[in-house]
């Protein structure tokens, strides 16, 4: 999970309702703009996260933790997956 454009999101990250963590602090910074390119993003500081999902069918929810202005809930139904796979979004 990477916060994209304005660097102003820190979003906690749950799987099946239980909170897994939360993308890394930061300093709100809305000049800076690394638009969609994640590599830019994460060299510029930008609040990111990883979370490991163990195979079965779960649902995923990101949610914003109180930095910058944006309210932002995503609610992701995860299918089965064969092996264990890093959430990167």
């Amino acid at each position: 999970m990477v916060d994209i454009d304005e660097r102003d999101m820190q979003m906690a990250i749950y799987i099946d309702d239980e909170l897994r963590g939360l993308t890394r602090d930061f300093e709100v910074n809305k000049t800076m703009n690394c638009g969609e390119d994640l590599r830019k993003c994460l060299l510029d500081g930008f609040s990111a996260g990883v979370v490991v999902i163990r195979p079965g069918k779960h649902t995923a929810r990101i949610q914003w933790v109180g930095k910058g202005i944006s309210i932002f809930i995503l609610y992701s139904s995860v299918p089965d997956l064969p092996n264990h796979r890093r959430l990167h979004a």
